[in-house]
């Protein structure tokens, strides 16, 4: 200190106030560095912070989008079965090409066969019958083929048809078309050639669905904050009293094991799924949102049970919640099947 002093004695009093203002100086300039990092680590942090929410919803609009492929592939694969010999093709084929010339047709069962109603409308365009095709086949397909000849009929109603068979879910093709429309009017006929491809479903691949073990006591459906309606147990509607109610089973399942639950949904409201601790207050990873057009949907997903092997843990299996009071949604179909573990 005595040298500090000694040192200061012989400045003039100019040089001591240099001497102060860059001894304040310095310490700012280390504060404002030290700072300066500080404040560039945040920006990095919150850039990686909305990069990452980023991935989150693209991962749920991947998610939403292979729900809805999964869905249509479903009701595509359900026409399809290579158990199926030449007549039971022909016969299937036959009837959706008549379903689809009736007015209003009739929707498809789960088999891919119409559903028996009354005609009260009529037919949208007539055929007076359909002839013998021929099948052919191929690696891993086979496609039947028939010849079809409209009567004169409305030019718009033909064209209808013709729509209806190119979106039929059974895979029908229109390989060849012949349209004749006389002068000065507006009836046509057409002569058609149509094809339905049937795929030989190979499932040797299926060792998951095959080695799946079904779990048969997964409880009944739970309300917190919704009322449930229905008298089937299995399929039940659930509308909600507040917002973000929930709906759910609770289940015990060995720690450790890896389980597939699978669920048919129809709502129009914004809702999830989850598989959540008993308070239904932390969840596992793999939760998504459900596809709110109306039309129902199946929904599955695999978790692992969390917990020490050897001991059980409960679980709200599914979890599900509506965002919104009011809102609700249709529950059926519930499965829990045991994967390994």
């Amino acid at each position: 200190m005595s040298n500090i002093g000694t040192f200061l004695d012989r400045l003039s009093s100019r040089e001591r106030t240099l001497v102060l203002a860059v001894s304040l100086l310095v310490p700012l300039f280390v504060v404002m560095l030290v700072a300066r990092g500080a404040v560039l680590k945040v920006h990095d942090l919150d850039a990686r912070i909305d990069g990452l929410q980023r991935q989150i919803v693209d991962y749920h609009f991947q998610i939403a989008q292979k729900q809805l492929v999964e869905a249509e592939y479903e009701k595509v694969a359900t026409q399809h079965s290579s158990e199926w010999d030449e007549q039971t093709i022909s016969d299937r084929m036959r009837a959706e090409i008549r379903r689809l010339a009736r007015k209003f047709p009739p929707p498809l069962d789960d088999t891919g066969m119409p559903v028996t109603t009354e005609n009260e409308h009529g037919d949208l365009v007539e055929f007076p019958g359909l002839g013998e095709g021929t099948l052919s086949t191929g690696e891993g397909y086979r496609e039947y083929t028939l010849r079809l000849s409209l009567n004169q009929d409305d030019l718009n109603d033909v064209i209808h048809y013709v729509e209806r068979i190119q979106n039929s879910p059974q895979s029908l093709r229109i390989d060849d078309l012949e349209l004749y429309r006389p002068p000065m009017t507006t009836l046509a006929s057409v002569n058609l050639a149509i094809t339905r491809t049937v795929v030989d479903r190979d499932t040797s691949n299926a060792a998951v669905v095959t080695d799946a073990q079904p779990v048969a006591d997964t409880g009944a459906w739970v309300a917190d904050g919704c009322r449930l309606e229905g008298t089937n147990p299995e399929r039940v509607r659930a509308v909600a009293e507040r917002d973000r109610a929930n709906v759910y089973r609770l289940v015990s399942l060995p720690a450790g094991g890896i389980y597939e639950m699978q669920l048919d949904v129809t709502t129009k409201t914004s809702s999830w799924m989850a598989v959540a601790n008993p308070e239904g207050t932390r969840r596992l990873k793999g939760a998504f949102s459900f596809v709110d057009d109306g039309a129902k949907r199946r929904y599955r997903a695999q978790f692992m049970v969390p917990g020490k092997r050897g001991a059980s843990t409960e679980l709200r299996l599914p979890m599900v919640t509506v965002a919104s009071q009011d809102g609700e949604v249709r529950l059926s179909g519930f499965k829990l099947s045991k994967i390994a573990g």
